[in-house]
């Protein structure tokens, strides 16, 4: 048996599927579901019940929340099962065999033919947004850490704490106050300049605000590397904020951190599969860009040409951004989640 800590959940889209694949088992499916919901209200309402005094109205809150966290798990479970077993889905960790003889080409092939992938493997987290926030006072803080170094190292708190020393027992006036002073200060200049040294200059950071207000404003991509044998080969997901589980993202970062030490699994549809030559692509834009002017073009057809053509320069910008290249898939996420097992399922699996 597998434990599933659900970290983002996008409940939409995890509804209409479920609602479109049991189509026809519908009412059946309500029935089993009715009766299964009511069991668990009375367990729920039992459980929450011995709160009920002590916390007063937030029982019903959290009854809520309960729910809403059960019904994620229940629809996640049937939805990844149906998937899978209806060959929309692929576990990639479960149908994909590494040897020496695997080539990245054939399993980027095999792996794109999927409509839907589940995968688990090391992640990155990256938060544009908090990268963005980062930027404003990033000189601030590495001031701060340089600062700190060359203080320890120059002991400039000892030469305050002795030149107010010498002051008191010899006054401002005696060459040894004024030849402490200058060594103080002399310390004082070296830790400035290592500190401006080690800045780097504004305009780099305004442009990166500038480029993410542009392209990539509050964007949180989860990046998964499912071989380490093959890193290049990665799944990216664009996160949407709202679907987390955990209201408070900080939570969740300070939790698992940006780089997790523990695979996750994500479930989600294949949107991009960029190919190796991308001149294979169909190009909307090929009759509008670089053409002379056509003989009889209206000048409706002139502007239309001219405003099509920016389109393919504003796509070559967004290159820049996107991460979209091969040999990476990306897919729009429906679930993040970490699978548990306990020591019982690996030691019978060790055992068999």
């Amino acid at each position: 048996m597998n434990l599933r800590d659900i970290l983002y959940f996008d409940f939409d889209k995890a509804a209409s599927l479920v609602s479109q694949l049991e189509g026809g088992l519908a009412k059946q499916r309500a029935e089993t579901s009715e009766e299964t919901q009511d069991e668990r209200n009375i367990r729920k309402y039992e459980l929450l019940k011995v709160f009920k005094s002590e916390f007063g109205g937030i029982h019903t809150d959290k009854k809520a929340v309960l729910e809403t966290k059960v019904l994620h798990h229940d629809l996640l479970v049937r939805l990844e099962e149906t998937l899978i077993e209806l060959g929309f889905a692929t576990d990639i960790n479960g149908t994909v065999a590494i040897s020496q003889n695997s080539s990245l080409e054939a399993m980027h092939a095999d792996i794109s033919k999927s409509p839907y992938l589940k995968v688990e493997g090391w992640c990155a987290f990256e938060d544009f947004e908090k990268l963005y926030e980062s930027t404003k006072n990033f000189n601030d803080l590495l001031g701060f850490i340089k600062r700190c170094e060359f203080n320890s190292i120059l002991n400039i708190d000892q030469l305050k704490l002795q030149l107010d020393s010498i002051e008191e027992e010899s006054g401002k006036n005696s060459k040894r106050f004024k030849d402490a002073r200058a060594e103080f200060k002399q310390s004082e200049k070296l830790v400035a300049e290592n500190i401006d040294k080690a800045k780097l200059p504004e305009w780099l950071f305004e442009g990166v605000r500038e480029w993410i207000d542009t392209y990539i404003d509050g964007r949180l991509n989860l990046r998964v590397c499912p071989f380490e044998e093959f890193p290049e080969m990665e799944v990216i997901a664009n996160l949407k904020r709202a679907c987390f589980i955990d209201d408070d993202l900080k939570h969740l970062m300070y939790g698992y951190g940006s780089e997790p030490n523990r695979k996750l699994c994500v479930l989600g549809l294949v949107t991009s599969v960029p190919p190796k030559d991308e001149t294979t692509l169909f190009d909307m834009y090929e009759a509008y860009v670089d053409k002379e002017e056509v003989d009889g073009e209206t000048e409706v057809e002139t502007i239309e040409r001219a405003f099509r053509a920016i389109f393919p320069a504003l796509r070559n910008m967004e290159k820049f951004t996107s991460f979209h290249r091969y040999p990476r898939i990306v897919v729009h996420p429906i679930a993040v989640y970490r699978n548990i097992q306990s020591e019982y399922n690996n030691a019978s699996m060790s055992d068999s």
